[in-house]
């Protein structure tokens, strides 16, 4: 993550994670980690504790914290209901962040971690092996992250090669730029 001093010159920048179906969730931890303002909990984690479908451990929270070369300025991040997983665990984090919009359409929600097992005779299933809840202790599964800004892709956008969210990112971000001196920081 040493790049994000190159974009130090950058006044606001625009993360698409549009159609990412996820990933680890320790790099969405770093990633967010150098857009953090300060620390705080962002939403919590309860993982299965028993072979009953309710058997879950108490809320564990969820936090971000500055780390490294920090982009402080305005950030748009784009995202839509293809976003699923570590990339929902992302869009959590940034969304808890000042000065950071969520443009595009709610996520897939789909954030279980799930565990995959094979039967015996060839099958496989999988199941979660945690939820995921937000600050306000709303589930994720299956209602996904709803954006600051709903921008939903249509037919028409695909005809015309149309990229209505990436646009309405970039004009709200040039009404929120400033003329201050850039934010970025490297922690002591």
């Amino acid at each position: 993550l040493e790049s994000l001093e190159a974009i130090d010159a950058f006044d606001a920048i625009v993360i698409d994670v549009r159609d990412n179906g996820g990933g680890n969730n320790s790099n969405s931890t770093d990633i967010a980690n150098r857009f953090a303002d300060e620390s705080r909990t962002v939403g919590f984690y309860r993982y299965r504790s028993g072979p009953d479908h309710g058997d879950f451990t108490p809320p564990r929270p969820i936090g971000i914290s500055p780390a490294g070369v920090r982009f402080q300025a305005p950030v748009a991040v784009l995202c839509n209901r293809r976003c699923a997983s570590a990339t929902e665990d992302f869009l959590l984090r940034m969304r808890a962040i000042p000065g950071v919009l969520m443009i595009g359409d709610t996520s897939m929600g789909a954030v279980g971690n799930p565990i995959q097992r094979e039967l015996a005779n060839g099958w496989s299933y999988q199941l979660s092996e945690w939820m995921i809840l937000t600050s306000q202790m709303e589930q994720i599964e299956d209602a996904g992250l709803v954006p600051d800004i709903a921008v939903p892709a249509t037919l028409a956008d695909s005809s015309s090669n149309a990229d209505r969210a990436l646009e309405r990112a970039v004009n709200e971000l040039r009404a929120r730029r400033t003329t201050s001196a850039r934010r970025s920081t490297t922690p002591p």
